[in-house]
């Protein structure tokens, strides 16, 4: 067990216990957040793609080689879906008032199994994004080194990655205008 996953069942753990204390509803209105989310972020990032001289420059500033603009652009998309799924959690936090239980006991559970899904689908982001950015060789080996084992020795990730490709595939419009690299399946 590599730290990737380690940390990948701490969040799994944290995600998958909120979603039980969560109702039908609310679980449903959370997919189409990560879904609203995802597609946000992926649109802003294969937007960065476009403007690829400022990214070179924002990269540049950064302190990176011109060969880690795919980690930027991987590392922008993962912290555009989770500010703004937190976001969309807030708003709707604030502006919804709690639904009914109209199916009593039973709102919990299934709350519970749709935010057990949201917990995989956001893990297999998380797995996919440190595959992402550890695919090209940074500045500290071996840190690079480390993380990229992590990667490459996870016992989550191979049973994640058929998730992260179900998951691309519901993101619709990236099957045509191509997918940013927060998204594209790691290696």
């Amino acid at each position: 067990m590599t730290a990737l996953d380690v940390l990948l069942i701490i969040v799994g753990i944290g995600l998958a216990t909120w979603g039980a204390t969560q109702r039908t509803v609310k679980m449903l209105l959370a997919w189409l957040g990560l879904y609203l989310s995802a597609w946000l972020a992926g649109l802003i990032a294969l937007l960065i793609a476009a403007f690829y001289d400022l990214a070179i420059r924002i990269s540049a500033a950064l302190g990176a080689t011109g060969t880690s603009v795919v980690n930027l652009q991987a590392i922008m998309f993962i912290t555009f879906v989770v500010a703004f799924f937190i976001a969309y959690e807030q708003i709707l936090c604030f502006s919804m008032e709690e639904p009914r239980a109209l199916l009593g006991p039973l709102d919990f559970v299934l709350g519970g199994i749709l935010g057990l899904g949201l917990a995989i689908v956001i893990l297999a982001l998380l797995a996919n994004f440190w595959g992402t950015i550890t695919t090209t060789p940074w500045n500290n080996l071996a840190l690079w080194q480390s993380a990229r084992a992590a990667f490459t020795q996870s016992a989550l990730w191979p049973h994640l990655r058929p998730v992260m490709d179900i998951y691309r595939k519901v993101l619709l419009i990236f099957e045509f205008t191509g997918y940013p690299p927060g998204l594209r399946l790691a290696n």
